[in-house]
């Protein structure tokens, strides 16, 4: 097993994770967006550099005089996302590292996976399904509290992410120039699961799961469920 974990390590190692600067720190939220703001402040912003942590760890202390930030989604839109992801992970990082990727694989629709997800018991990399089954969250509302905690300054939303990533550094005093705006602007985007608009993929009993398992998230954010 030592040495599926010495690979997972090394894979770690070429992901982007969390962004520091020595004005802002970026915490990373999965499949929120965040590979393509990492990629966009490294390659932009003199000065960034990838923190030595997994890239969705979080902070154990807030740091002084720098902003933290992240960005958040939809939840209906993110597991839908999370689940065309992890279908396409391969081994060793998948199947081995991450059980969640032979269960979606093993699945043969959306629905059959979130009907099956809390189902599991223990640790999987960032959470633990235990804790969501305990508190009744779901894993998204867990990631979230897990990783930005009460760090953030800032708020992206994933569905307004360009233009809620200039106000965040304006409104902190960091602006972007002319022409990192133009290169966020036309910016690729970058680690993106292929799938259709989300509500196509649920039914009544999958869209009430993820309404009561993450009704705190979706409140204090204001998510609805959004038919295409």
């Amino acid at each position: 097993m030592w040495w599926h974990m010495a690979t997972h390590v090394k894979l770690l190692e070429k992901t982007n994770k969390m962004v520091e600067h020595e004005k802002f720190v970026f915490l990373h939220l999965q499949k929120c967006g965040g590979t393509f703001v990492g990629t966009f402040l490294y390659e932009n912003v003199f000065g960034c550099k990838w923190n030595p942590y997994d890239k969705h760890r979080t902070l154990n202390v807030k740091p002084k005089n720098k902003f933290v930030f992240g960005v958040v989604r939809n939840p209906f839109d993110w597991y839908v996302s999370w689940y065309y992801s992890i279908r396409s992970y391969n081994p060793p990082y998948g199947d081995i590292m991450y059980p969640a990727t032979t269960m979606a694989k093993k699945c043969e629709s959306f629905i059959e996976f979130m009907n099956h997800l809390y189902q599991n018991t223990g640790d999987l990399l960032d959470f633990n399904f235990d804790s969501c089954n305990e508190k009744k969250i779901g894993v998204y509302t867990f990631r979230h509290n897990n990783i930005f905690q009460n760090h953030l300054d800032f708020t992206c939303r994933f569905e307004n992410l360009n233009d809620d990533l200039i106000r965040c550094f304006n409104v902190n005093g960091f602006p972007f120039n002319e022409k990192q705006i133009e290169r966020l602007r036309g910016h690729k985007k970058v680690n993106t699961s292929i799938h259709s608009h989300y509500s196509d993929y649920y039914d009544d009993k999958t869209e009430k799961l993820v309404r009561e398992r993450d009704v705190l998230f979706i409140n204090k954010y204001g998510y609805e469920f959004e038919n295409n």
